[in-house]
């Protein structure tokens, strides 16, 4: 199931995720032992550690919701409301979550990350999926308004809930 739909999708963001983390940890690796350096800063440590945690609880949230998708699937049963604004939601949560770790990292490498290469592609990629329909505001404004009990006997309709 990996090639289309959400889970395709979140499992591009996670593959970008883990690419960012090894170029951020390949850059400041490359530079420790230099005065002035991130390295050394208890700030980046900080933030980078927030970063992590961050990353791993959205991929837990795709992970745990497609798991969910494909039992219901393997069993030949069609999704549930409930379970298309899961994965709607898990989608939205790791784009949004890699495009601030994106973020994070790009300010970390300084002006490495203006050079044209693998980290200044790898955060154009994440962001251009920030601009994605599936990570707009209203796709997550349906998900809260059902996770809320505010969509009863409603349905997914493409981006949208409706009687």
């Amino acid at each position: 199931m990996g090639g289309a739909g959400p889970a395709g999708d979140g499992q591009h963001r996670l593959r970008h995720r883990g690419r960012l983390r090894a170029e951020l940890i390949r850059h400041v690796g490359a530079r420790a032992g230099r005065p002035g350096q991130i390295a050394d800063s208890h700030a980046f440590h900080a933030d980078f550690a927030r970063a992590e945690a961050k990353l791993r609880a959205a991929t837990a949230l795709v992970r745990e919701t497609w798991d969910d998708v494909e039992r219901t699937l393997d069993a030949g049963r069609k999704l549930d409301v409930r379970q298309e604004t899961m994965a709607r939601l898990a989608l939205n949560h790791i784009t949004w979550t890699v495009a601030e770790v994106a973020r994070f990292v790009h300010a970390s490498v300084g002006t490495s990350a203006l050079r044209d290469g693998l980290m200044q592609r790898l955060f154009r990629d994440v962001h251009a999926g920030t601009a994605h329909i599936t990570s707009g505001p209203q796709a997550l404004r349906e998900c809260g308004r059902e996770l809320a009990g505010l969509a009863q006997g409603e349905s997914w309709v493409l981006f949208g809930l409706q009687a």
